[in-house]
């Protein structure tokens, strides 16, 4: 997802960045700790098969468990530590679902996706990843399209990498009974 970074005059709120992103359709607006906003545009055929097949899966999955809300990059998340964030797909526990401001959530997603293409760095999405570990997510899966490599952040600290597309991913704790092969 090619991105475009700048600074504005003032750091916006998350209300602020929502309302900019609704002005600018089309873009999902994230914010780092620091107010540097970032504007992202729609990715390739490749990511957007992969995120409608882990969103069915995972849909799938949520049907039985009953138990939280699958959402999609559309909704971001206003992090503890400033940062607004919008992970390709994200679970949420119902319970949080009652800190909802139209497409901004004021917690911290429990499981969440993030997808790494060809027009990303891989250290910048690393640091992404433990931002939203340290911030509170319990499970997250960087998945590398270029190298077909999933990177497995989990709540303990512990960072795992699942070289292929051939494995069947899990969802830990978290996701219970969830399985996904790529």
């Amino acid at each position: 997802m090619p991105s475009i970074t700048f600074q504005p005059l003032q750091r916006l709120s998350p209300a602020e960045l929502l309302a900019f992103s609704q002005l600018n359709q089309g873009l999902i607006c994230e914010m780092n700790t620091n107010g540097s906003i970032v504007l992202k545009t729609p990715d390739a055929l490749r990511y957007n098969r992969l995120v409608e097949k882990i969103s069915q899966a995972l849909h799938s999955w949520n049907e039985q468990a009953e138990d939280g809300v699958v959402l999609d990059i559309k909704t971001g998340y206003a992090l503890s530590n400033g940062a607004v964030r919008h992970p390709a797909l994200s679970w949420v526990k119902l319970y949080k679902m009652n800190t909802q401001f139209e497409h901004l959530l004021e917690t911290t997603p429990d499981f969440f996706v993030e997808i790494l293409t060809e027009a990303q760095s891989m250290n910048p999405m690393l640091l992404k990843m433990r931002e939203y570990m340290l911030n509170g997510a319990l499970l997250g899966w960087l998945i590398d399209l270029n190298t077909e490599r999933v990177y497995i952040f989990k709540n303990d600290g512990t960072e795992q990498v699942v070289d292929g597309f051939q494995e069947v991913l899990i969802g830990e704790g978290v996701l219970r009974g969830f399985e996904l092969r790529l």
